[in-house]
This record gives structure tokens, C-alpha cells and sequence, in this order.
């Protein structure tokens, strides 16, 4: 699941490839466009109303599966994530017979996205036991490298392997294999909290039960303390009574910002490599006899964009390697609070750093190295990003109240969405020299500015949280 359950936002590396085909030309194009083979904006515009989907998809899947998950079992949940990888792959293959197909299988393949983050995390921290903070921090960055997959597609387009509705095809086939691993290897329940001492995945599985031929039960539980028991029970007013902290509120902003940030960039890139280069393609438009490089250009900074998915593997050892190096020096609690704060703070720093790219342009004969330098910060900001939602809830709550922590987090993102169509609409308005770049950079210039002005006092308030609750000794974050 791992090589594909985030492959939807992947999107990107086939939009270059579906550009190319002039894809939604015929449908949204003019009869003068079409027949001067002309790929216009209102045909563009629609790949940005399909990464919408693909973003707003991913955070309602996550809360409908986590619901039927619930009331039928964990492999009920695993089950329905892999059937609409199979089922969306598939339709995505048949986009060529109709293009809105593609709408259709990017809704399917994003639905399960997040819940197979989460579910992958909970059989992580089985694994890994007592070092289930460690799963935490790796399992977003492993769940990420799956964007490859998508730009394995372009490459065997490019070089003429297959097409890319063979790759979708394959990939659907390819997928099945995660349904003959969820009888086997998950549980048909759901996990218990706290994990039972010497819980077997394979007998909770609907094979292993049969093989045993009974309901699976762990003959033994590790001590629960009465406290927790209560902690468990925790009303609908008490729980967001929780949540009514401006440090919960912090935490939304600064989610909302950095990854709106990193979103509507991942899903800009295409188009900035337009603005950023049109000085050399219009050398190209007035000299046709001359040997232009600019589209070469532009699809080996894809490529490289992509092979960068390895940072998503690397990165989160680094950050592990900075969580043991404050375990050195500091109490458990502290050193996971001062890696996250870290983390947030590198985090509004690349912010700006891409922000500030993509209001320039390459000047003629500019060469490759701003363009790679954007994909290399927003491939490295990623999986830096991604683990500080995980890291907040499980440090300031309770870890039975995390996944309703989370459910609210995406609920609060959700509408923040369905801007970015009309964000990217604005943005390509216009000739392509005239995309407003420049305009959309000052509005985060803006909102992160804010962010840095904030976060010293949202550290200051952090560490003197985490100061009382040592001293409570209530409950601890990652210990429990």
C-alpha cells in the first residue's frame, strides 16, 4: 500500500504528460484554438479544479472510512481503500475513450489516501513498540515517496514503454496484491488500545481466525490504570472544550498556511515553468530553425521533481536523528516538543524561500538551476510538514483522542480547498508572461509573516505546557 496509497498526489508528474496530449482541448477549447492545435487556458484550468479534488477528496475519504472502518473493522476499512484504488486506477486507464474519466478515477484513487497514512501508522506503532514515536515521524515520509508512482508513468511514456492508460491499467492489477495481503496480515478488528502484549496481525486476520477457528483474543493485557480508564470516556462538550486553546488554533493556522503553500505549488509547478521561461520559449516562437532545449528543460525538471520523492525516505531519518540527538540532552517530552518546533520553524522558512521563487523569472539563457532549486525545497519541506500535524496531537492530547483531533484538523482544511480553483484560475489570467505570479506570492508572503511573528510565543507557551505536564506526570506524550 505504501508504493501507491498517496499516488494521487502524484498528479502533477501525468499533467505534464495529459498537457502535452492536449488533453479537455476539444471540449473546452475553441474551433480557431483547436485547429491551430492550441492548448488553451480554459482546457488548463481544469487540471487545477482536478488537483482540487484530489486534495478535497483525500480529507473526506479519510472521515467516511474512518467512520465504516469503526462500526465494521479494520480490514472492512483496508478493504474498501484497496477496492478504490482498483476501481480508480482502472477508470483513470480509460481516458482516452472520455476525458472526464480522469475526474472520476482521481476522486476514487484520493478517497483513500489519508486513511491508508493512518492505518499504516497504527500497524507501524505495533511493530515498533516502544518506539512507536519513530513510526510516527517515518510513515508520512514513506507514505509520500508513493507520488513516484505517477511519474514512473510519464518515464515509460517518454521513453515509449507503454502509454499512460497501460501504466493505469497496471496499476490497477498492481493493487490487487494489497487485497490477498489485508486477509492475511490484518487484523479483522479493529486494533486494540492499548496494544495487547504479543498481538498477533496474523491470527486477528480473517485467515489466521480460521486457521485457529476461533475469535482471536491476546492472552495478555498490559496494566491499565483506573485514570486512564476514565481519561477514555470524555463527553462531546469536554473534548472540545479541549480544543478551545489558541494553541489548537495556532496549529490550524500554521497547517493551513504551510500546506495550502506547499499544495497550490505542487499544483503550480507546470504553469510556473511556463511563466518562468518565456523568454527563451518566445526565442524559440521567432526562430523556429533553431534548436530550442526549453521544452527539454522543462520535462527533465519534472523528472528531477519526481526522482526528489527519495527525500521523503530520507528526510524523516534526519528528523529521527534530530529527536534522539534532544533525547541526549533533554527529558522524552521536551526533546519531541523541541524536534517539532524545529520542524515548524524550517518549515515557514521554506515557505518564503519558495514563495520568493515563484515570483521570478529565468532570465534568457537562464539555465536549470531555479527551477531545480524550487522542486528541491518543496520535495524537502514536504516531509518535514507532514509529520507536525502527528507529532502536535499525540504531544498536547491524549493518544486515545487523536484520531478525533485529526478528524477535526481535516474538517477545519476541507473548505480552504475549493479556493485553489479559483486561485489558479486567477493565477493564469491573462498571456503567460502576464500569470500572476507575483500576486499570489504577496498573499503568503503575508500569511507567513504572520506565522513568524506568532511562533515564538506559540514556543514559549509549548514549552511551558509541556513543563507542567512533567511535573502533573498526567499522562505523557508517545509514553503511554
Amino acid at each position: 500500500m505504501a508504493v501507491i496509497g498517496c499516488a494521487s498526489y502524484g498528479f502533477v508528474y501525468i499533467q505534464y504528460t495529459l498537457e502535452e496530449e492536449k488533453l479537455f482541448m476539444e471540449q473546452y477549447c475553441t474551433e480557431e484554438e483547436i485547429s491551430a492545435h492550441i492548448h488553451c487556458t480554459a482546457a488548463k484550468e481544469i487540471f487545477g479544479l482536478i488537483w482540487t479534488l484530489t486534495l478535497s477528496c483525500s480529507i473526506i475519504g479519510d472521515l467516511l472510512i474512518k467512520l465504516f472502518q469503526d462500526y465494521f473493522g479494520f480490514f472492512a476499512g483496508r478493504f474498501v481503500c484497496g477496492s478504490l484504488l482498483t476501481v480508480g486506477f482502472a477508470t483513470m486507464g480509460m481516458y482516452k475513450t472520455n476525458p472526464y474519466l480522469l475526474f472520476v478515477g482521481q476522486i476514487l484513487i484520493s478517497l483513500p489516501a489519508y486513511r491508508n497514512l493512518s492505518q499504516n501508522i497504527s500497524l507501524g506503532q505495533i511493530y515498533m513498540g516502544e518506539n512507536s514515536s519513530i513510526a510516527t515521524i517515518l510513515f508520512p515520509g514513506i507514505w509520500m515517496f508513493s507520488l513516484i508512482t505517477f511519474l514512473v508513468g510519464k518515464k515509460f511514456t517518454d521513453m515509449e514503454v507503454m502509454s499512460l492508460s497501460s501504466f493505469l491499467f497496471l496499476l490497477a492489477a498492481f493493487s490487487l496484491i494489497v487485497h490477498v495481503r489485508s486477509f492475511f496480515l490484518l487484523p479483522k478488528d479493529l486494533i486494540p488500545s492499548p496494544v495487547p502484549i504479543n498481538y498477533n496481525l496474523f491470527q486477528a486476520s480473517i485467515v489466521g481466525q480460521c486457521v485457529i477457528g476461533k475469535k482471536y483474543a491476546a492472552s495478555t493485557q498490559p496494566e491499565i490504570k483506573d485514570k486512564q480508564i476514565e481519561d477514555n470516556n470524555v463527553s462531546v462538550r469536554e473534548f472540545f472544550r479541549m480544543l478551545a486553546s489558541w494553541r489548537f488554533l495556532f496549529m490550524l493556522f500554521f497547517n493551513a498556511i504551510i500546506w495550502s503553500r506547499c499544495a497550490t505549488a505542487m499544483g503550480h509547478v507546470n504553469a510556473w515553468l511556463d511563466y518562468a521561461y518565456y523568454e527563451d520559449s518566445l526565442l524559440c516562437e521567432n526562430d523556429p530553425g533553431k534548436a530550442c532545449v526549453v521544452d527539454d528543460y522543462k520535462s527533465e525538471i519534472i523528472d528531477v521533481y519526481g526522482y526528489l520523492n527519495c527525500l521523503h525516505i530520507v528526510v524523516p531519518f534526519m528528523l529521527v536523528a534530530l529527536l534522539e540527538g534532544f533525547k541526549k540532552c533533554f527529558s522524552k517530552d521536551k526533546a519531541i516538543l523541541l524536534s517539532y518546533l524545529t520542524q515548524m520553524f524550517i518549515s515557514i522558512l521554506h515557505v518564503f524561500a519558495i514563495t520568493t521563487i515563484m515570483m521570478m523569472k529565468i532570465p534568457e539563457g537562464g539555465g536549470k538551476g531555479l527551477p531545480l532549486l524550487l522542486v528541491t525545497l518543496l520535495q524537502t519541506v514536504q516531509p518535514i510538514f507532514m509529520t507536525c500535524p502527528q507529532i502536535f496531537v499525540y504531544t498536547f492530547y491524549p493518544r486515545h483522542l487523536a484520531p478525533k483531533v485529526f478528524i477535526v484538523i481535516n474538517l477545519f482544511y476541507l473548505p480552504i480547498t475549493f479556493i485553489y480553483p479559483a486561485l489558479y484560475n486567477f493565477l493564469l489570467q491573462g498571456s503567460v508572461q502576464d500569470y500572476r505570479f507575483s500576486e499570489v506570492s504577496y498573499i503568503f508572503f503575508g500569511l507567513c509573516s504572520l506565522l513568524l511573528i506568532i511562533f515564538p510565543y506559540f514556543a514559549y507557551d509549548a514549552k511551558k505546557y509541556c513543563d507542567e505536564k512533567e511535573r502533573e506526570n498526567i499522562y505523557k506524550p508517545f509514553s503511554e
